[in-house]
C-alpha cells in the first residue's frame, strides 16, 4: 500500500517541499549570519567559519562606507534573488513532471 499508493502521491510535494526548503534557506540572512559566521574567507572545512551571499548583506549593507560598496551589495541581493527564484521555478517544474508521470494534472 505504501509503496504503491502513498509514497507515489506524495513525492512531488516531498521534492518540492526540498526544494522550496532550499530556496528559503538561501534567504534567511541573519540566521544564517549567527550560524556559519562572518568570515569573508575560502577553505576546504565544511565547520569552518564560511560567509554567504545573504550573511554579507545582512552584515555590511547598514554599513556601507561608499555608493560603490552599496551597489555591490544590491547585486548581491539580486543574485540571491535569481537562485532563489530558480529554485523555486525549479520545484514546480519537478512537481509538474512528477505529476504528468503520475497522471493527476
Amino acid at each position: 500500500m505504501m509503496r504503491s499508493v502513498a509514497i507515489p502521491q506524495v513525492s512531488g510535494g516531498l521534492v518540492a517541499a526540498v526544494m522550496l526548503g532550499l530556496g528559503r534557506a538561501m534567504g534567511e540572512a541573519i540566521a544564517v549570519t549567527q550560524v556559519i559566521g562572518d568570515t569573508p574567507r575560502r577553505g576546504w572545512s565544511l565547520f569552518g567559519q564560511a560567509d554567504t551571499l545573504a550573511s554579507r548583506i545582512a552584515s555590511q549593507y547598514q554599513g556601507a562606507a561608499t555608493a560603490l560598496q552599496a551597489s555591490s551589495l544590491a547585486y548581491l541581493a539580486t543574485i540571491l534573488l535569481v537562485l532563489s527564484l530558480l529554485a523555486n521555478v525549479s520545484a514546480q517544474l519537478i512537481v509538474r513532471r512528477i505529476r504528468r508521470r503520475m497522471g493527476t494534472l
